[in-house]
């Protein structure tokens, strides 16, 4: 029997119809991409920037810059000054009123763990009437940023000559300066034990922050004076406090006196005559005239 010829227009139809849906797809897709082509150019934002003309025509939320990484450089310095100390200020002791003011305004001694690191010296030769001293100090500023040595010498009553080297922003240098001329003076080492060695300069004890008793008064008897003042005792120029009056260098000496035996008798130039002054006994001869006087601390 032979086929049905039916079959075959409804298989053109099927062809027919899927050849329809696949030109409506395509249409479709060429109307797309029309639409992209033609799409107006978006403003960049209130900057009034525009974009790239093959942006889509959809709207769409600013796309955010990616944020950038932590620069490592800086990370790592970062990290280290996290785990390294705070800078500390450098350690010091200030002078007392009194005593000899620092060279430098605005400074301290500088102190390190237990080492103070200042030291006065005396040379006094008895036999020749002779008294000198020879102070060096390293001073700190008050930020611990800079630092100084100074040196200062001459006769004991005078304020002598000095020497000041510095700023230096560390007190590597000063040390240095100081432990040479220390050793050069005294024949000994900074630092290690301490012995008096002839013709050299002592070390002198010392306590550079002790406080001293403003009320403390220096006083002479005073007889047959030759200016015609009456007989009795009289102050010392000055006062203990005030640093270079006669007062207060009698303090000074008196004070070095009581942790160094050896200092019992002193040589003081007074600008016009050198005054022994013999602590023991507690009076004062002038050595052109000869003539002693009685003294006292009151």
């Amino acid at each position: 029997m032979p086929p049905k010829k039916t079959a075959k227009p409804a298989a053109k139809a099927t062809k027919a119809a899927v050849s329809k849906v696949v030109k409506a797809q395509g249409a479709i897709a060429k109307k797309a991409a029309a639409g992209k082509a033609a799409a107006p150019k978006s403003t960049g934002g209130s900057r009034g920037g525009t974009r790239s003309a093959g942006a889509a025509a959809a709207p769409k939320s600013p796309a955010k810059a990616p944020a950038k990484a932590p620069a490592k450089v800086p990370a790592k310095k970062a990290a280290a000054a996290a785990k390294a100390p705070a800078p500390s200020k450098s350690k010091s002791v200030a002078v007392a009123a009194g005593q000899a003011p620092n060279l430098v305004a605005n400074t301290n001694i500088y102190v390190e763990g237990s080492t103070v690191w200042a030291c006065d010296l005396a040379y006094v030769d008895r036999a020749q009437n002779s008294d000198k001293f020879y102070n060096m100090r390293i001073l700190v500023d008050t930020a611990g940023t800079a630092f100084w040595c100074t040196q200062q010498w001459g006769r004991t009553g005078t304020s002598g000559q000095s020497n000041i080297d510095g700023p230096f922003p560390t007190a590597d240098h000063g040390k240095a300066v100081l432990e040479d001329t220390f050793q050069r003076k005294t024949g000994n080492v900074w630092g290690a034990p301490f012995k008096q060695k002839s013709g050299k300069y002592n070390l002198i004890k010392k306590d550079f922050g002790a406080a001293r008793t403003a009320t403390v008064k220096w006083e002479y008897h005073l007889t047959n004076d030759p200016l015609g003042k009456p007989d009795g005792w009289y102050p010392y120029d000055g006062d203990v406090v005030t640093a270079g009056s006669a007062m207060s260098n009698m303090e000074e000496y008196w004070e070095q006196f009581q942790g160094n035996a050896w200092l019992d008798t002193r040589f003081v130039d007074s600008g016009q005559f050198t005054y022994k002054v013999d602590f023991n006994k507690m009076e004062q001869t002038n050595t052109r005239s000869n003539k002693t006087r009685p003294i006292r601390r009151a």
